[in-house]
């Protein structure tokens, strides 16, 4: 297999597969790839559950 050509394709769109290659990626490609939006909205709900049970502990303390 030769080693200088580049993925256009990601066979389970995991960040494992990515790190497995050993050829050059397609950039195009890549960004096309739903895994960096996937990654985002992790990220997203992970924040906004924190800003609300924060938010939401302190509101209680204050009312008490």
């Amino acid at each position: 297999m030769d080693t200088n050509t580049t993925i256009s394709t990601f066979p389970n769109n995991t960040w494992g597969d990515l790190w497995k290659l050993d050829r050059p990626l397609d950039f195009e490609a890549f960004l096309k790839l739903d895994l960096l939006a996937a990654k985002r909205n992790e990220m997203q709900t992970i924040a906004t559950t924190c800003i609300f049970n924060v938010g939401g502990s302190v509101s209680v303390l204050a009312s008490t």
